[in-house]
């Protein structure tokens, strides 16, 4: 990565730019989402992090690459990533934490940082990083790594020095390299060709891009797609279950019938998608015109980027009723439309591994899985999770919407 390149993505056009047009209804961001003369413009700013990543591309090498890693969200994949990890990674974290209770017998965390940690276990086996559970090093280390990593995915919406952020998550990224995907890497292209086993049974997206070519991909180009993996299987999973105990804290004050329902999956989950509505990571998906496009009554000339604004289309009166900007988990929506919104996008770029955090329900003669968010929180609700009454959650400095710090005793430890 040159200074050039640094250079051109710091002067590449933000979302909020006043030049780049917005949608403002739930129709026009379905519109747009779905549309084959839209491509994906995203982390124009962040490109030196993200760039080329399967979120970024279009046409051809985005089928193929899709089509080549949906393998990793199959049912079976699935099953293991929950029972297999999830869960004795949730265990182990709570352990963890009761080990450390205070003095005065409470169990005080950060349940950023626990959701986080969380989180980071089943990430890792996704890419294909070698990471044992009980390596309290590494896993600090990779959660410095994620830290980093996240500032500069999300660095169209600091507050802070852009290009200060951006220098520090491409060294972070080097970090990453050096210290995790290479050797997960040279493991897997040193394996004999042909060889059977877990690999084989259970592949990682570093087993699938070594395996099959035909990504297109090179050296640079894996480390960004796992950089992409890595980030948004931890990052927005840690995100989304944390306002999601927010929410749920609040709702149950008001609504104390609804207690007993903390262990009810679908509960849990019409909780998370109702939180994810009202809290889509970035909340402005960047387009490029690749021709003339006619919106809903406005033409978008060819090559004028769109931002499709899934804040406000995730909080259309018009689809989600009076009350959209209220969470509410009891919230019905028509046919065709997502309770979670827009979030994880739309079109032929919604999120891959969308399944893998809300799980498989609906699906016919499978065994339901619960999915990531809802059996985290499960797990937090049934250690009796409660806001600290001395501690304030804090907010990461930025458009971005979420928590940087929150606070929480665990009471039932």
């Amino acid at each position: 990565m040159t200074a050039s390149d640094v250079r051109a993505a710091l002067e590449a056009p933000l979302p909020t730019d006043p030049d780049v047009i917005r949608t403002c209804t739930h129709a026009e961001a379905r519109d747009c989402l779905r549309s084959n003369e839209l491509e994906s413009a995203r982390h124009l700013t962040g490109w030196p992090v993200m760039g080329g990543a399967i979120v970024t591309v279009d046409g051809p090498a985005h089928r193929s690459r899709r089509r080549l890693e949906s393998v990793l969200f199959g049912h079976t994949h699935l099953r293991r990533y929950e029972f297999e990890m999830l869960q004795p990674a949730v265990d182990a974290a709570l352990r963890r934490a009761a080990a450390g209770r205070d003095d005065d017998g409470i169990v005080r965390v950060d349940l950023v940082t626990l959701a986080r940690r969380i989180m980071i276990t089943i990430s890792a086996s996704i890419v294909g990083l070698d990471l044992a559970d009980t390596d309290e090093v590494r896993h600090r280390r990779l959660d410095d790594c994620l830290a980093g990593l996240v500032r500069g995915v999300t660095v169209e919406w600091t507050h802070e020095d852009r290009g200060a952020v951006l220098e520090d998550a491409i060294g972070w990224k080097e970090v990453f390299d050096r210290e995790f995907v290479e050797p997960a890497l040279a493991r897997r292209q040193a394996a004999p060709s042909g060889a059977t086993g877990e690999a084989e049974h259970y592949p990682d997206l570093l087993a699938v891009l070594v395996a099959d070519e035909s990504h297109g991909l090179d050296r640079a180009g894996i480390l960004t797609e796992c950089v992409q993996y890595l980030t948004a299987s931890s990052g927005t999973t840690a995100t989304a279950v944390v306002h999601t105990v927010h929410h749920l804290l609040a709702w149950l004050k008001a609504h104390s019938e609804d207690a007993g329902r903390l262990g009810d999956s679908d509960f849990l989950r019409a909780a998370a998608m109702e939180s994810l509505r009202l809290h889509p990571g970035p909340h402005l998906l960047l387009r490029r015109a690749t021709a003339d496009v006619e919106l809903r009554g406005r033409t978008i000339p060819t090559g004028r980027l769109v931002a499709v604004d899934v804040r406000e289309a995730n909080r259309d009166t018009e689809v989600y009723g009076e009350r959209a900007d209220e969470f509410d988990p009891r919230r019905s929506t028509g046919p065709g439309v997502a309770p979670e919104g827009f979030t994880f996008g739309g079109g032929r770029h919604v999120c891959i591994g969308r399944p893998l955090a809300l799980g498989t329900y609906g699906r016919r003669g499978e065994a339901e899985v619960d999915g990531t968010i809802v059996r985290i929180l499960r797990s937090v609700f049934a250690a009796g999770v409660r806001p600290s009454p001395a501690a304030e959650p804090t907010r990461v400095n930025g458009v971005e919407d979420r928590f940087g710090s929150y606070p929480v005793h665990l009471t039932a430890l």
